[in-house]
C-alpha cells in the first residue's frame, strides 16, 4: 500500500504515460486482436471470424459475451506493437540523442 507515500499523487497511469511518450515522440503502438492461444491475429482475411481456424478458440472473451447475453464482444486477447521504422525516426529526430552523428 503507498497511500501516504511521498510524491505518490505524482505517479502517472501506464495510460498517461504512454500518452505522453506518444506526445513528444510520435511513436504510437498498434494493437492488433489475438486469438488467445497466439495463433494468429484476427486481421485482414480473419478479421470477420468468430473462432481460431487453427485451434478454434473462440476470438471473443466468452464470460463478457455471456454476460451480456452475446451484445458485447471483447476480444479474448490483444497484441500490442510499435512499429521499428517509427522508433528510429524518433529516436534521430532529436539532436540532443545520444545517438546522433
Amino acid at each position: 500500500n503507498f497511500a501516504g507515500a511521498p510524491f505518490v499523487d505524482d505517479v502517472q497511469s501506464f495510460h498517461n504515460v504512454e500518452k505522453l511518450i506518444s506526445i513528444y515522440t510520435s511513436v504510437e503502438s498498434i494493437e492488433y486482436d489475438m486469438c488467445s492461444k497466439s495463433c494468429l491475429a484476427f486481421m485482414g482475411p480473419y478479421s470477420a471470424l468468430d473462432d481460431c481456424p487453427i485451434c478454434g478458440m473462440s476470438h471473443w472473451n466468452q464470460a463478457r459475451l455471456q454476460a451480456s447475453n452475446g451484445c458485447t464482444r471483447v476480444t479474448a486477447q490483444k497484441f500490442t506493437t510499435i512499429p521499428l521504422g517509427l522508433q528510429l525516426q524518433a529516436l534521430y529526430h532529436c539532436r540532443d540523442s545520444h545517438l546522433y552523428r
